[in-house]
């Protein structure tokens, strides 16, 4: 289903759960102030006519940077140094690979995620993937789906996580930090005022793992005038033509997905995904790719830093986090397996 389209609705009042009506059913709707006419949460309808009609002096200068909610007017902060481009440039330079780590936020709860964040940057972590947890994450294995309900369970919450990323950057952290998630939380938080909030924060960048290319032009304007990175996502399945397109329009990295299905721990590398990596490398250019999905161990690490500009390991983190839970010992204990799954990209050139 192509977010954005006339079928796909979010109401508001149910908590973003999302239902599905006819394009009749939407059109008959009558609404009954010029507010709900222009953006209306409920049917997602924009008008950007209308809009330009009534605000001729309206700040953007393209319907592309308009977002399609009613916070699409809000001021953005200045865009601000690219931390996240700047670690691939040193990491380039020294020859050395990134090492990505994914943590659920809020599992087993937010102070645990800022004990953890701070952890894993001693631990030698250059990149930081915040997962922000959802009811349905329909991309992920059973240890991340667990670390999310354990999270919202929790009280985790998307407004949450913007307040312990802003304090986490007051406190010191330097690691760049880059949001994991779907496209309800962000729907239902408002594009622009996420986008806006998140660069006040101190994040980098965000990968939004169900939002089509094709739906994406309001969100990366947003993005870049904001001076967050909008990472993209390609698949094994994905299309060359496709790919290419994708490869386009990324900032920071490009995420690969080293096999079919969803996140979790496998044995092995999947068969081709040398070949795969070095297909994409020539439509990415100089955009770093960064392998994830399956990536456990450091014979694992160490093959897929071979391939590509870095790897991703989170389920095997997520893992660990679930068997300690929130004791003293947690933080200690994911740091000394992030050092063990690091000592391989130290080398790796």
């Amino acid at each position: 289903m192509r977010i954005g389209s006339s079928a796909w609705t979010a109401s508001a009042s149910n908590r973003g759960q999302t239902h599905f009506q006819t394009p009749s059913q939407i059109k008959s709707r009558r609404p009954s102030r010029l507010q709900d006419s222009l953006f209306r949460p409920a049917s997602f309808v924009f008008r950007p006519r209308l809009i330009l009609s009534l605000f001729p002096r309206f700040p953007f200068q393209s319907l592309e940077s308009v977002a399609a909610d009613r916070y699409a007017w809000v001021r953005m902060p200045p865009p601000s140094r690219h931390r996240l481009e700047d670690v691939f440039v040193r990491l380039r330079r020294e020859g050395r690979k990134a090492f990505v780590a994914y943590i659920t936020a809020g599992d087993p709860n937010l102070r645990a995620t800022e004990r953890l964040a701070f952890e894993l940057e001693r631990a030698g972590v250059d990149v930081l993937e915040l997962g922000v947890p959802f009811s349905d994450p329909l991309a992920d294995g059973v240890v991340n789906q667990l670390a999310a309900e354990r999270a919202l369970r929790a009280g985790a919450t998307l407004r949450g996580l913007l307040r312990a990323v802003s304090a986490l950057r007051r406190r010191g952290l330097r690691l760049p930090i880059v949001f994991f998630t779907y496209f309800n939380p962000i729907h239902r938080y408002g594009v622009a005022r996420f986008v806006r909030d998140a660069a006040a924060a101190g994040a980098d960048g965000a990968l939004v793992l169900d939002l089509p290319v094709e739906e994406s032009a309001v969100w990366r304007k947003l993005m870049e005038r904001a001076g967050l990175c909008a990472i993209s996502l390609i698949a094994p399945t994905t299309p060359a033509a496709r790919a290419r397109q994708i490869a386009r329009a990324a900032r920071g990295f490009i995420y690969y997905v080293s096999r079919e299905g969803v996140t979790g721990e496998r044995p092995r590398l999947a068969a081709g995904l040398g070949r795969r990596v070095a297909l994409l490398r020539r439509a990415a250019g100089r955009t770093p790719i960064v392998i994830g999905f399956g990536i456990s161990t450091p014979a694992q690490v160490r093959a897929a830093a071979a391939l590509a500009d870095g790897c991703v390991v989170g389920s095997a983190i997520v893992r660990r986090i679930a068997e300690i839970g929130d004791r003293p010992s947690l933080a200690p204990s994911v740091g000394r397996l992030v050092r063990k799954l690091t000592t391989p990209l130290k080398s790796a050139a």
